[in-house]
C-alpha cells in the first residue's frame, strides 16, 4: 500500500461536520498532494436544511422553556397565596421546594442561548429572540423567587396567620391578579400578540391600586395588629406588586422581540382588561 493509499484509508472526513469526501489517487510518490473528490451538491443542500431545522428546533426549545417557567411561577404564586392565607405549612414547603425547577429551567435556557450565540451567530430577529429570551428568563426566575418569599413568610409565621382577617380579601385578590397577569404573559410568549402584550401594562394598574389601598389600611389610626404584622403585610404587598411588574416586563420584551421597538414607544391609550377589587372595608381603607 502506498503512502497515499494509507492516508485514504485512514481519513474519511475533512473539516468540522463535513460529509465524507474520499481522497482520489494522485500518488504521493510523485511529490503531489492528494486531492478531494467534488462534493455532491444534493448532499450539501440536504445538510444545510438539516442544520437549519436543528437551529430552529433549538430556538423553539428556548420558547418552550419560557412558557414552562411562566406556568410554574404562575402556579407558585397562587399556591403561595393559599399557604399564607390558610397558614398551610405543607403547601408552603412545596412551593419553596418547587422553585428549584424554575432555577434549573433558567440555567438550561441560558446554556442553550449561549451555545446558539457561539455556534450560529444569529442576526436580526433571531438575535432578538435569543437576547430577549435571556432577559425574560431572568424576569421569570425572579418571579419564582417572589412566590417563594410569600411561602417562606407563611412558614415563618406558622402556626399563626401572617395576614389579619380584615386583609384576607385584599391579599387574595392580589394573589389572584398576579396569577392572571402571569398567565397572560405566558399567552403573549406563545402567540407573540403585540396588542395583548401592550394590554398587560394597563392591567397592571389594578395591582397598583390594590397595593396603594393596602398601604392606606396599614396607615389607618385604627390599625391594631402590631408592628410585626404591619411589616409582614408591607412585604407581601411588595412581593405581589413586583411579581406583577415582572409579568409586564415579559410582555414588553415580546413587543421588542416582534417589532424591534420598545413597548413604551408603541403604547396606545388602552383601557385595562382586569379591574381591581374594591378597597378593603372601612372608611380608612
Amino acid at each position: 500500500m502506498t503512502e497515499t493509499d494509507a492516508y485514504r484509508a485512514d481519513r474519511g472526513t475533512v473539516g468540522f461536520a463535513a460529509p465524507v469526501q474520499r481522497l482520489v489517487g494522485i500518488g504521493s510518490d510523485r511529490g503531489e498532494w492528494p486531492v478531494l473528490a467534488p462534493r455532491n451538491p444534493e448532499n450539501h443542500v440536504r445538510e444545510g436544511s438539516l442544520m437549519r431545522d436543528a437551529y430552529h428546533e433549538e430556538l423553539d426549545s428556548i420558547g418552550d422553556s419560557l412558557v414552562e417557567m411562566a406556568r410554574l411561577v404562575g402556579s407558585a404564586i397562587g399556591r403561595a397565596t393559599t399557604a399564607i392565607l390558610d397558614s398551610d405549612l405543607k403547601l408552603a414547603e412545596s412551593v419553596i421546594e418547587a422553585d428549584q425547577k424554575v432555577d434549573e429551567l433558567q440555567h438550561d435556557l441560558e446554556a442553550k442561548a449561549i451555545a446558539l450565540l457561539a455556534r450560529q451567530q444569529p442576526v436580526a430577529t433571531d438575535l432578538r429572540i435569543v437576547v430577549t429570551s435571556l432577559r425574560m428568563s431572568a424576569d421569570l426566575e425572579r418571579s419564582g423567587d417572589l412566590a417563594q418569599h410569600v411561602a417562606k413568610l407563611a412558614r415563618l409565621r406558622f402556626p399563626n396567620r401572617a395576614v389579619p382577617q380584615d386583609l384576607h380579601a385584599t391579599i387574595l385578590e392580589m394573589g389572584q391578579l398576579a396569577q392572571r397577569l402571569m398567565a397572560k404573559a405566558a399567552e403573549v410568549v406563545i402567540t407573540k400578540d403585540v396588542d395583548l402584550a401592550l394590554q398587560l401594562e394597563s392591567d397592571d394598574d389594578a395591582m397598583d391600586l390594590l397595593h396603594r389601598a393596602l398601604f392606606q389600611h396599614l396607615l389607618d389610626d385604627r390599625w391594631k395588629h402590631g408592628i410585626e404584622t404591619a411589616v409582614d403585610v408591607t412585604l407581601l404587598g411588595r412581593y405581589y406588586e413586583r411579581f406583577a411588574d415582572h409579568a409586564v416586563a415579559v410582555a414588553k420584551r415580546v413587543v421588542f422581540l416582534v417589532t424591534g421597538e420598545h413597548a413604551d414607544e408603541l403604547q396606545p391609550d388602552i383601557q385595562p382588561d382586569i379591574q381591581p377589587a374594591p378597597a378593603p372595608g372601612g372608611d380608612g381603607a
